[in-house]
């Protein structure tokens, strides 16, 4: 039920400088790449009428992914 730049805003927290440290390393719209740790997170977001769908690929970060998932509400 969040809106695409509210759920940006969660994964630049989380894995961004703020959190995790990875390295935002591609902003296009709609899609946030970070990388580091040997690993990468990439998430696609597609905004709908009221929610966001969001589509989440990982190499190396799989449990801190999955936490972030599991904390959207």
């Amino acid at each position: 039920p969040l809106p695409a730049e509210d759920i940006g805003a969660r994964l630049r927290a989380c894995f961004g400088a703020g959190g995790l440290g990875l390295d935002l390393e591609e902003e296009p719209s709609g899609r946030l790449l970070f990388e580091g740790g040997g690993g990468h997170v990439t998430a696609t977001l597609h905004p709908e009428r009221d929610w966001t769908l969001l589509r989440i690929s990982t190499s190396g970060w799989a449990a801190p992914v999955k936490r972030f998932v599991d904390g959207l509400p």
